[in-house]
């Protein structure tokens, strides 16, 4: 059922729905009264008054005086100008001119509030500004009204500005509403009491303030563009440090690649293989160029690589210690030792970094003795790095330090080597160590010792260890 007005100007009807004010649809009965209204009973939402005069509704009901909000078919309109509507429980007789209201609607005002689920003190109605930390996440307000004898009779909004679009409808029976996750700002709280007909005049009221989290105030974010500058800085410089190194540890390889293709030595490699033509020494001959031929294919595979296997540095050393005993007429001999826990086959270390250290042991050293030498060789595990070192039994540094070819080829090898071992150290991150003395006995100059560390990687992993 609905509540039709006919229009004569165009003949046809409109109907009064909820949004005009008539909220229910189940209408029972209608009396017109004396000052131009018509009163509208409903089987489930009480009494209209509706204006012809205006088309506005005012709804009744129970809250306002009615014995019940469900009306019958009988209505009466009496003489005396008095309506009487009946209802499930009764009949509501009045005089539609002298409708008695309700004096005034209860004054609201806060009950507790509780804070993350626990009760915070001091209440709002005392301090009605209240700051909130970023740890809250939860806030729940009890409502509360002068009337404390039937207070579910009315009807109760609240509005968060600046959150809530709207005034929202709050349970007339628990009188509470929460906010949870509230974003960081300042809001006003406002919450009325009303009976159906109009609102309180008074409006309780109260601010909150929800402190930004430090990671969404301006200054943090200011300070990550700058963190990422910086970052992205010092990607760039690392990148471009990168670069030199690797352009220097190139440089430096193809000084200590030049050093072991020592002219010096190809020379009298050379003379050592016309040496055995000329015996007719063919087999030797033939032995020496196999080995001459297979060093230098050695030198120049592993000059390509930055890391290569062990077993392959110690073949091209074996190699090189041959030709140079052949070249000086096994004026020394020589041992590589190698430590127990070093697999060969496996670890990979840098290469042409110790060739050089062992020409010099042999030019400027075992070379100047007037009895045969000996030259150890030693790689020895030391955490995760390999310690290598040069022993040999020759005239030792004192005796050889004024020599000008010796100062000249001595300290380009050294500074050399030095140089690379400083790149490897800063990419591998660790500390250099270079030691370079004389063996002492007795006071007595019995040698010389090199030695410094070198990184290593295993095979299988490829990564350093």
């Amino acid at each position: 059922n609905t509540l039709q007005k006919y229009i004569p100007e165009n003949d046809s009807f409109i109907s009064f729905v909820k949004t005009d004010g008539l909220v229910s649809t189940n209408l029972v009965s209608l009396l017109p009264d004396n000052l131009g209204n018509i009163w509208v009973a409903s089987a489930d939402k009480g009494l209209f008054r509706f204006n012809i005069t205006d088309t506005i509704f005012t709804r009744y009901t129970k809250h306002s005086g009615l014995v019940s909000n469900k009306f019958s078919k009988v209505r009466f309109k009496l003489s005396t100008v008095e309506l009487l509507f009946g209802g499930s429980n009764g009949f509501n007789l009045f005089s539609p001119g002298f409708i008695i209201k309700r004096a005034s609607i209860p004054r609201p005002f806060f009950g507790n509030l509780y804070v993350n689920y626990k009760q915070a003190f001091p209440n709002l109605n005392d301090f009605p500004d209240r700051n909130f930390s970023t740890e809250v996440t939860n806030i729940k307000i009890e409502l509360r009204s002068t009337d404390n004898v039937n207070p579910e009779r009315y009807y109760y909004q609240c509005m968060l500005e600046g959150y809530d679009e709207d005034w929202i409808d709050v349970d007339r029976k628990y009188r509470e509403i929460s906010y949870s996750y509230v974003p960081a700002g300042d809001y006003n709280f406002k919450y009325r009491i009303g009976d159906g007909d109009r609102w309180s005049t008074y409006t309780a009221k109260c601010t909150f303030d929800f402190e930004q989290a430090f990671y969404n105030t301006w200054w943090f974010k200011l300070l990550i563009i700058i963190f990422i500058i910086i970052i992205v800085i010092a990607i760039i410089k690392q990148r471009i440090f990168d670069l030199n190194n690797r352009n220097k540890n190139l440089e430096l390889e193809q000084r200590l690649f030049r050093l072991q293709m020592n002219p010096h030595f190809m020379f009298n490699s050379l003379l050592a293989i016309q040496n055995f033509v000329f015996k007719k020494d063919i087999k030797e001959a033939g032995n020496y160029i196999s080995d001459f031929a297979r060093l230098f294919r050695l030198i120049l595979d592993n000059s390509r690589s930055e890391f290569i296997i062990l077993d392959k540095e110690i073949e091209t050393l074996r190699l090189y210690l041959k030709l140079q005993a052949l070249r000086y007429e096994n004026k020394f001999s020589y041992n590589i030792s190698i430590d127990e826990s070093i697999d060969v086959d496996n670890v990979m270390i840098p290469p042409m970094l110790a060739q050089p250290i062992i020409e010099n042991s042999i030019e400027h050293g075992i070379f100047k003795k007037s009895t045969s030498g000996k030259i150890d060789i030693n790689y020895n595990l030391d955490g995760d790095k390999i310690y290598f070192e040069v022993n040999d039994d020759g005239v030792g540094l004192s005796a050889t330090k004024d020599s000008e070819k010796y100062s000249t080829h001595k300290s380009s090898a050294l500074n050399i080597t030095r140089e690379r071992l400083k790149v490897l150290a800063k990419k591998h991150k660790y500390i250099v160590k270079f030691v370079i003395e004389e063996i002492v006995e007795n006071n007595v100059v019995k040698g010389t010792r090199v030695g410094f560390y070198l990184p290593f990687r295993y095979r299988e992993l490829n990564n350093k260890i």
